[in-house]
């Protein structure tokens, strides 16, 4: 079973892409904005995927939060964004 939150690694044509489930239970994409590719955020230009797709769970993550900035309508107001660190196999 899956639940609300859970990172998972889900088919992606013949890759595997990392995403959280959500509230409706369907997987939405993380994309990486760091070179390791261990922090990642809810990649925005893209639709969530049904929760079949998803082939595991992935352990050894964290969530957390980070500023960002809302450019609309006020420049300096700042909202937390969805972060997700990833351990990777192996590391320490």
């Amino acid at each position: 079973d899956l639940y609300e939150h859970d990172v998972v690694e889900y088919e992606d044509g013949d890759e595997l892409g990392l995403g959280v489930v959500g509230a409706d239970g369907r997987v939405h994409p993380l994309c990486s904005f760091d070179e390791a590719a261990v922090d990642h955020v809810w990649d925005e230009e893209v639709d969530s995927v049904d929760a079949a797709r998803a082939v595991r769970v992935v352990d050894d993550v964290y969530p957390k939060t980070r500023a960002g900035r809302v450019t609309i309508p006020r420049p300096l107001f700042m909202r937390g964004e969805f972060l997700v660190t990833v351990q990777a196999a192996g590391a320490a």
